[in-house]
């Protein structure tokens, strides 16, 4: 990777949080949100001019300007000139993405405890026929298929391809689909 783009990405890491992102986001969704918010400023700077965006920056910005300068201190700038054009107060934005990931973290910690229920309630079964693990296998299956159902709803939503991830049944088989015992469930 040439010398420049590494310190680019690293800018764009390090500043992740200001670019709608986090430390695992993707480093092309950095660069596309950066873009989006860099012909944001453009415009905010064609129509608010150089000398406001100098008072809320507390840095001049003229033509001596580099573009390493520009970033030197991280994209913080960027994202809150881009929330300005765009109308959005740049730390109510902030405020609001920390508690959407909080929420999020706190569903999928009561996901994860369901499921975890889920397991211990299934290795607890009493039953001496030997149907019970070919129906514990059946039930199983379909939660798998459920899951990877609600998976693809999540990324279709999201704007991301949806993609089958293949998942092994109890015996490692891989599987991408329901099984003829479990279609239409």
């Amino acid at each position: 990777m040439p010398k420049a783009a590494y310190r680019f990405s690293r800018i764009l890491r390090d500043s992740a949080a200001w670019l709608d992102g986090s430390s695992k986001t993707d480093i092309d969704v950095l660069f596309d949100t950066w873009r989006a918010k860099m012909l944001a400023v453009s415009v905010y700077l064609e129509q608010n001019g150089v000398t406001e965006a100098e008072d809320l920056m507390n840095r001049p910005v003229n033509v001596t300007v580099t573009f390493w300068t520009f970033h030197a201190s991280g994209c913080r700038h960027i994202h809150h000139l881009s929330c300005l054009q765009l109308g959005i107060d740049p730390d109510g934005s902030l405020k609001a993405d920390e508690d959407r990931s909080k929420r999020k973290a706190e569903l999928l910690r009561l996901f994860n405890g369901d499921l975890k229920d889920f397991a211990k309630q299934a290795a607890y079964l009493n039953g001496s026929d030997s149907d019970l693990n070919r129906r514990l296998e059946q039930a199983l299956e379909i939660a798998r298929t459920s899951l990877q159902v609600a998976l693809d709803d999540l990324r279709w939503e999201a704007g991301e391809p949806s993609e089958r991830v293949p998942m092994a049944d109890s015996s490692g088989q891989m599987k991408a689909a329901p099984s003829a015992e479990t279609e239409g469930y």
